[in-house]
């Protein structure tokens, strides 16, 4: 589905917006300021640890390390913010409910696999909080240690497969994919409306912003990314929650015309979650600063990704003593996560029939 959305840049048209067409959980993704809303209005600690703020299962995958070690991860940073604990759990476990039914799976089984994960982030916060807070920091979950817990040949597999296509997902196999030649030049191929070419002024601000971005990397990368050049630079839609947002790409060639990297530049608001913290004064005046301080307090983790994430920023103490060591959160949850895949199943076909009556401007088939 494509809406126009009255917020977005007005140069760039109709947006990408796959919910109405699709299915409940990609109404779901695209609907984080929607559950922070309601989850702002559920009985909480008052605990308030740096969270992801947009914690659903297709947020954590794998990424390379500084050590190019494939680990596994949250890899979205858009909606970090100080926030409850709670919130990142409940979307969580929503989410898996949520897709566990879109794959198939009976109410059983989605209850087993919310369950099994609270439980697993009970017990890693617990590992966690017997550590020393610097050892925190450095634990992860690379693939063979993930490979490892997995207690089915068919999990096994799924993770293999996962892994492979990470490491597959390089500058240099883009760059068939994503350019063209022209001649002595390279340019990124359009795929309007998700690529779309650039005036002439919009791609000189985007090469000083790249400029300025330079000079805020440590001197190491700075000497590295300085040595290679701006080569083309396009409007990219991406992802879900962050449709109707200004997003680019650069391409940048180094030391051959084999040697180049892709950049992504990426507009940030403020996180849906801020609102429900801060009121309406912005704790950051600059939301992309925002994003670049959360993301090394939420990354390189080890275990269930979300109690790493929440006992690096906050006292681990504080919500091992609220959960225990019983599974009376676990089944809280399960509750939550139930009704909460009923209700958006509800609003995704309200959607949808929002859009068949002409409610709201759509356009189908891209």
């Amino acid at each position: 589905m494509v809406q126009s959305l009255p917020d977005a840049d007005p140069s760039e048209g109709h947006v990408v917006l796959d919910v109405a067409d699709g299915a409940p959980y990609g109404f779901l993704r695209g609907a984080a300021g929607i559950m922070a809303a309601d989850l702002a209005r559920l009985p909480a600690t008052g605990i308030t640890p740096v969270i992801g703020g947009d914690a659903h299962v297709g947020n954590f995958g794998f990424y390379a390390s500084p050590e190019q070690q494939l680990v596994l991860d949250i890899n979205d940073f858009d909606e970090a913010h100080p926030g409850s604990w709670e919130w990142d759990l409940r979307r969580l476990s929503a989410s898996v409910w949520v897709s566990g039914r879109e794959n198939g799976a009976d109410e059983d089984a989605c209850e087993e696999a919310v369950a099994a994960c609270c439980a697993a982030y009970r017990d890693e916060l617990w590992e966690l909080f017997e550590q020393p807070l610097l050892d925190r920091s450095f634990r992860r979950l690379d693939r063979k240690q993930l490979h490892d817990l997995a207690q089915t040949k068919s999990l096994r597999k799924q993770i293999k497969k996962a892994s492979t296509r990470a490491r597959s997902r390089t500058s240099d196999r883009a760059l068939p994919r994503f350019t063209e030649d022209r001649g002595a030049d390279r340019r990124i191929v359009e795929e309007p409306p998700l690529i779309t070419r650039l005036n002439d002024e919009q791609q000189e601000r985007l090469a000083e912003g790249l400029d300025r971005y330079l000079l805020t990397l440590a001197p190491h990368w700075r000497r590295v990314v300085g040595g290679y050049t701006l080569i083309d630079v396009a409007h990219n839609v991406v992802g879900v929650g962050s449709v109707g947002l200004r997003a680019y790409v650069a391409l940048l060639e180094g030391s051959s015309p084999d040697d180049v990297i892709f950049l992504q530049l990426k507009q940030a608001r403020r996180s849906v979650v801020a609102p429900f913290v801060h009121g309406e004064s912005p704790r950051h005046d600059h939301q992309g600063e925002r994003v670049v301080e959360y993301q090394p307090a939420l990354q390189t983790v080890r275990g269930p990704v979300r109690a790493k994430g929440h006992a690096r920023t906050s006292g681990a103490s504080m919500i091992v003593g609220y959960i225990g060591r019983s599974d009376k959160v676990d089944a809280a949850l399960c509750r939550f996560a139930r009704d909460d895949a009923d209700q958006t199943e509800r609003d995704h076909e309200a959607l949808v029939k929002a859009a068949a009556a002409g409610r709201i401007d759509a356009e189908y088939g891209i």
